[in-house]
């Protein structure tokens, strides 16, 4: 004899409405500061590219940005993403740090649009917390990468870390960990 059986199936359709976050970016000509010295200060620019998984069109949808629980809030424009197409959505204000006194900066991004997400445990941002300084310009969030080598045959070539410097400053050490 043979037999064939299958339990615990369970057939679904597809979602009619469902963002997926493919990527995102926050920061400063193209780098994201977590700790930022005063005399650094820049605008900071956030964006998300998001695809709409859904068998329906996301109407009015907008990338928000709330800093410190409402102290800073910003929206990309709204957009129509067709079923199976994805668009970039771009904050259109940049915020700017207050450069006059040390601050800590918690960021909250959400997507939202005129229809309900049915699946919106793709579209979850991580938070993102962020500091400025009197001194001290980090990248690295206290997380030390790079544990491994690199080579580059005979040919020479330089490593770093890129920071931009938008003013002029003494700088009086340099910690590398």
């Amino acid at each position: 004899t043979y037999g064939w059986i299958i339990d615990d199936d369970k057939l679904t359709t597809n979602a009619d409405y469902d963002h997926e976050l493919q990527s995102n970016y926050w920061g400063t000509a193209f780098l994201n500061y977590y700790q930022i010295p005063l005399a650094q200060v820049a605008p900071i620019d956030f964006t998300a590219n998001v695809f709409n998984r859904g068998t329906s069109a996301m109407t009015n949808t907008k990338l928000n940005v709330d800093i410190n629980s409402g102290a800073w809030t910003g929206s990309s424009p709204a957009a129509t993403i067709a079923s199976l197409a994805s668009d970039s959505l771009v904050v259109s204000t940049q915020f700017t740090p207050n450069s006059a006194a040390t601050a800590t900066y918690s960021v909250v991004r959400t997507l939202t649009s005129d229809n309900p997400d049915d699946i919106p445990t793709n579209n979850a941002f991580a938070p993102i917390t962020f500091s400025t300084t009197n001194y001290v310009y980090a990248r690295d969030n206290n997380v030390t990468t790079g544990a491994g080598s690199t080579s580059n045959g005979a040919d020479g070539f330089e490593a770093g870390n890129l920071f931009d410097i938008f003013t002029d400053q003494t700088v009086t050490s340099v910690i590398v960990k």
